[in-house]
């Protein structure tokens, strides 16, 4: 769709919005560079088998950028390392309202993930989003894609809902990300045997999970000295109103403070 672009500023941001009433759905890839404040909603996307996507890509790309926001969205479909990626210099960034799902298996074990926060993605903000159907992936991945690399520091995973994130496990730290806060997010059905929020191969420090509530799962934080379980994960059932049909809508009143829906 794009490549470098020109960027806005912080009091005069680039909005890009669907038309009153209309759903633009693009098939293919979106690639952002360097999208300093651009604000783009209600721009759906979708993956493209004739348009040239390969599975060594990722679908929508914003790599660099200061200050953008991607939001009030459906992404499906992918055939990729992730659905969304940021990082080689993201910073101060925000993913919400979005809803993200259906992945496939189209690269080597867990690698195919709904939204990736990758080398050097620093102080975003995810919130607000559903995040389901990842089978061979992260619901939300921090991390280099080589540990020799930046990790992703400094960034705020609240108030998602994460469902059947099989590919590992709802959220996965790893390499040298650091100072990461994961909070009041819903967490369903990780792969068996493994908690909601899980690391490896984790150099960094300070990234904390707390207040989380997760179900089906072998816990709700998998500690190591670079996560620490900061108290409040509580194991509930949310008792989703119809997630068959995409319906991720807590019906537990002990779960109504949670997730994308609280």
């Amino acid at each position: 769709l794009l490549y470098s672009i020109n960027g806005g500023r912080a009091d005069a941001p680039i909005t890009v919005q669907a038309y009153p009433g209309e759903r633009p759905v693009l098939k293919g890839r979106a690639f952002f560079k360097n999208a300093d404040y651009w604000k783009i909603s209600g721009l759906n996307v979708t993956w493209c088998d004739t348009c040239g996507n390969d599975s060594s890509d990722h679908m929508i790309v914003f790599n660099g950028g200061v200050g953008f926001r991607f939001s009030h969205a459906e992404v499906w479909g992918a055939k990729s390392y992730s659905a969304i990626v940021t990082g080689y210099g993201s910073r101060n960034f925000r993913l919400d309202n979005l809803y993200v799902h259906d992945t496939y298996r189209s690269n080597n074990t867990n690698q195919d993930h709904l939204i990736y926060l990758s080398s050097d993605s620093v102080g975003g903000i995810v919130e607000r989003n559903v995040l389901a159907h990842s089978p061979n992936g992260r619901g939300v991945k921090l991390g280099p894609g080589s540990l020799s690399e930046p990790g992703a520091s400094g960034n705020i995973i609240r108030y998602n809902t994460f469902f059947a994130n099989e590919g590992p496990s709802s959220i996965r730290l790893s390499g040298k990300s650091s100072n990461n806060q994961i909070y009041r997010n819903v967490m369903v059905r990780p792969a068996n045997g493994q908690e909601a929020v899980t690391s490896w191969n984790l150099s960094g420090s300070g990234n904390v999970a707390t207040d989380n509530l997760a179900w089906d799962a072998d816990g709700v934080v998998d500690v190591d000295p670079g996560l620490a379980d900061g108290g409040g994960n509580v194991m509930v059932d949310p008792r989703f109103a119809n997630p068959a049909a995409g319906d991720y809508r807590p019906t537990n009143p002990a779960a109504a403070g949670y997730g994308a829906h609280a």
